[in-house]
């Protein structure tokens, strides 16, 4: 497998694009007129040029698909091919797919000549040529290592080797023909796995060394059936004992490098289909990237490689369909509000994606396309009432239209697994309307029981490129903001792309960070509300609340530990900074008395929302100190009152004398509570910088005698998480990686 750097590619590639089409034109004239071989021999010229520029820039794969191109037509110009339709229709199909190939490499797929192999094999069978193996375009990185393993042991020399490998060898031919007389027998394998890893751990040199890694890995998948025993894989394990035995008796180097490598290669060939990545297959697989390297097979059709819609075919669906997607989303969302009173119809989004099945038609993108189709019939069910208006509907329709988004907008990077996601999709959209019709695919299918860990991960690959386009404008905003903070209207967007990002964070099912979302967007329309200068304070705690949420969707796809921590600290800097304190100056006391003053305003005006929002915020704020100092108690009680006041914000027909009597006696209970753990008094905070509209909440009253605050400082350095330090570190070593990258081209 090779690898170029695209910039190199795009020199060359509108040359070589305008070569082949004259190549392709020059063919055809020919076709027209056999009588003049003029045609095809420019025709011949041209796939000539193209190989020479190909080979230059070292692609393998490219430059031998444009051999055997012109090969065939050297043939039919020699006389040695028929020079018939069927041949030229062969030859049309070989010099059109290397456009094709080209712009996917130059779109970051790396260039695997396996890949090529079904067209290959076709333009050789044309000229009666014998096919190509598999084997013999398989390419894989052999200067490739195994990892060092904890307490491994020092190489031996040489000549201990030898005397290892010698016994080795009999207990080696032992098991294996054992094996072969019961092949269900997994304690053969076992020994025989035990007898690789002593001969590794001994090898001292590398390539042999890699040799028995790889061997391991073969004995790996066939004791757990990740593979199955067929006769080219026995004969693998036997051509081992005979490469043992080469090297015992001490053969010549460059021979014993040629033949471990050959049969290296042949077990990684194996290795690559086994149907397992657990273990040692995993790590080999990894190592040498075979999931990459083997993701199309010989076994399809020549026309399997070029389902994948090309690039230039998904920027095309961009550009075309980008105000549509969003357009659809905004759509099925306020369809699924459940806070919107007005009556809502799914008719304009079924009309809508009518029309996006009908562009991704015209561009010959089949495959979203069907998607497109799926999530309209869905919409037709709901709209007739065969589907229930529900979440477990909502989920798998919204992932729908984010993976239709994605697929466009992150085209160079769809891997082999992009075609079973869009299937998937399929299939969960039909189960949702025609059970028993279903695809027989593992879609994301919702229901009670929750996400299974495939599942998840497979919406959180749809979900999170969402959420990372939305970040980085909200990114661009807030730093435009900063340079010149009297231009509020700056701030308009910013709220409609957090709502998206709740919105997808919501389906994630992760809602403490898309409750940190919400309170982001509604501190920054406070901003806009008021009118008044921002602080430094408050725009640094901004710019940590979104960093934090790119920085949490990493680790979830990353499968870091500790991830509740980055939340954390996120809210206190907005909360310190929304209440113009410093961090260490938040007091639970302080905060307690608010909420009691605010309590008593809101229960004299139950209408007063403004009055109920600070005081859920005060309770929000005592909850995260009390969860930092370990007051279990305390937080509990917090979150119960802001659940009765939730409720009677969205219901306010629920509120009862009882339920104004529960929340006072609650908060005179979080008193008593601070009274039984006294501390010492908290800094008092500095007075509240007046702003155009002031909130009808009295400021923050100053501790007297015992106070309690929390049971440790807010923020300090013994406070700080070491797994979660590590996490910034490797964030900022990317992004310093990027940084000497590009900076040298902006220059």
């Amino acid at each position: 497998m090779s690898k170029i750097d695209p910039g190199t590619l795009g020199w060359v590639k509108t040359e070589i694009d305008e070569t082949l089409k004259q190549a392709r034109l020059a063919l055809e004239s020919y076709a027209e007129n056999r009588s003049d071989n003029t045609s095809l021999r420019f025709c011949n010229t041209y796939l000539h040029q193209v190989l020479g520029t190909l080979q230059m820039v070292e692609l393998d794969g490219a430059a031998m698909l444009a051999r055997e191109n012109e090969l065939l037509a050297q043939a039919i110009l020699d006389g040695k091919a028929p020079a018939d339709t069927a041949v030229f229709e062969t030859l049309v199909r070989g010099i059109l797919s290397l456009p094709d190939y080209l712009a996917r490499i130059e779109h970051d797929q790396p260039d695997v000549p396996l890949r090529l192999l079904p067209i290959i094999n076709e333009l050789r069978t044309a000229r009666a040529e014998s096919p190509i193996a598999e084997l013999d375009l398989f390419s894989p990185d052999l200067s490739v290592r195994p990892p060092a393993s904890a307490g491994e042991r020092a190489k031996a020399t040489e000549e201990e080797f030898n005397s290892t490998a010698k016994t080795q060898r009999n207990a080696y031919q032992v098991s294996l023909l054992n094996w072969l007389r019961d092949i269900d027998g997994r304690a053969h394998l076992s020994k025989m796995a035990e007898i690789l890893h002593e001969l590794q751990q001994k090898a001292y040199i590398g390539f042999i060394e890699q040799l028995f890694w790889v061997a391991s890995g073969l004995v790996n998948a066939l004791a757990t059936s990740a593979l199955d025993a067929n006769n080219e894989r026995k004969k693998l394990l036997g051509r081992l004992d005979q490469q043992i035995k080469k090297l015992v008796d001490g053969s010549d180097r460059t021979l014993q490098r040629s033949t471990s490598e050959s049969l290296t290669k042949a077990m990684l060939f194996e290795i690559g289909s086994a149907n397992s990545s657990e273990g040692r297959i995993g790590e080999i697989k990894r190592a040498f990237d075979l999931d990459s390297i083997l993701n199309t097979t010989a076994g399809g059709s020549a026309s399997e490689l070029y389902d994948m819609p090309t690039p230039e075919a998904l920027l095309a669906v961009a550009e075309a369909l980008g105000k549509e997607v969003q357009s659809a989303q905004e759509m099925l969302s306020a369809y699924f509000d459940t806070e919107q009173e007005q009556p809502k119809s799914i008719e304009p989004l079924i009309e809508m994606l009518q029309r996006m099945s009908g562009t991704l038609g015209l561009l010959g993108v089949g495959v979203l396309k069907a998607l497109v189709d799926e999530l309209t019939e869905a919409a037709r069910a709901l709209s007739s009432g065969a589907l229930e208006n529900s979440q477990a509907t909502a989920m798998p329709m919204a992932g729908a239209l984010l993976l239709i988004e994605s697929s466009a907008r992150d085209f160079h990077r769809l891997g082999p697994a992009w075609k079973k996601q869009i299937e998937e999709s399929i299939g969960g959209l039909r189960r949702l309307y025609a059970p028993g019709d279903a695809l027989p695919v593992d879609g994301l299918e919702i229901s009670d029981a929750g996400l299974t860990d495939t599942e998840f991960k497979q919406l959180l690959h749809v979900v999170s490129g969402e959420i990372r386009v939305n970040l980085g404008k909200v990114e661009e905003i807030l730093e435009t903001f900063a340079a010149t903070p009297n231009r509020l209207e700056l701030l308009e967007p910013v709220t409609q792309h957090l709502s998206q990002i709740q919105g997808a964070l919501q389906i994630l099912g992760q809602d403490r960070v898309a409750e940190l979302t919400s309170a982001t967007s509604q501190y920054i329309q406070e901003i806009q509300g008021s009118g008044a200068a921002v602080e430094n304070a408050m725009l640094d705690a901004l710019a940590v609340a979104v960093g934090t949420i790119g920085a949490y969707i990493e680790g979830l796809e990353r499968g870091r530990p500790n991830l509740e921590a980055l939340l954390d600290v996120a809210w206190r800097d907005l909360d310190a900074a929304r209440g113009g304190l410093k961090p260490q100056e938040m007091n639970v006391v302080a905060l307690i008395a608010d909420a009691q003053k605010n309590l008593a305003n809101w229960l004299a005006k139950p209408a007063d929302n403004q009055t109920r929002g600070v005081l859920q915020q005060d309770l929000r704020d005592i909850a995260r100190l009390a969860a930092r100092g370990s007051q279990e108690k305390i937080e509990r009680i917090c979150n119960e009152m802001n659940s009765v006041l939730d409720i009677v914000s969205t219901d306010p027909s629920q509120f009862s004398q009882e339920i104004g009597h529960t929340l006072t006696q609650s908060a005179e209970t979080l008193a008593g509570l601070i009274d039984q753990h006294p501390a010492p008094a908290a800094v008092p905070p500095p007075e509240p910088k007046p702003t155009k509209q002031e909130k009808p909440v009295v400021k923050r009253s100053e501790p007297v005698g015992n106070v309690a605050a929390p049971a440790r400082p807010a923020v300090g350095v013994e406070d700080l998480d070491e797994e979660i330090m590590e996490i910034f570190v490797e964030d900022a070593r990317e992004i310093i990686q990027v940084i000497d990258r590009t900076l040298p081209e902006w220059h």
